[in-house]
């Protein structure tokens, strides 16, 4: 009985009030982008530094519409779900998947009188 006595004092005495859900959102948001910012990939023509622009371009645009007046609620539902996506595909560290095939050539425009082979 007494431990739960104290654990009542001692949650009143250092609990803190939690944060609304925009300040939190806001903050989320700003986190992302400043660690997606952070890397020397960013401007590079990998798979990681498109991923990380897509997260900075699409934390900027989110934020842009919460100050227009987007609900943070609607931004956690559906907005934050793609955030995360991206984080952890920066986070895999694939390659782009390179398979260009190349197509015949045109066969309406063949000279079949010459030698030269192409």
């Amino acid at each position: 009985m007494k431990i739960i006595g104290f654990i009542i004092i001692f949650s009143l005495l250092l609990g803190k009030e939690p944060k609304p859900l925009d300040r939190f959102v806001v903050d989320y948001l700003l986190l992302t982008q400043s660690r997606m910012i952070n890397s020397p990939m960013v401007w590079q023509d990998v798979r990681e530094g498109y991923l990380r622009n897509e997260a900075i371009y699409f934390s900027k645009i989110i934020l842009d519409s919460i100050a227009d007046g987007l609900t943070p609620y609607h931004v956690v539902k559906t907005h934050l779900p793609k955030i995360n996506q991206l984080r952890e595909q920066v986070r895999e560290g694939k390659d782009f998947n390179y398979n260009i095939e190349k197509t015949p050539p045109s066969m309406a425009n063949v000279n079949y009188f010459s030698s030269v082979n192409d």
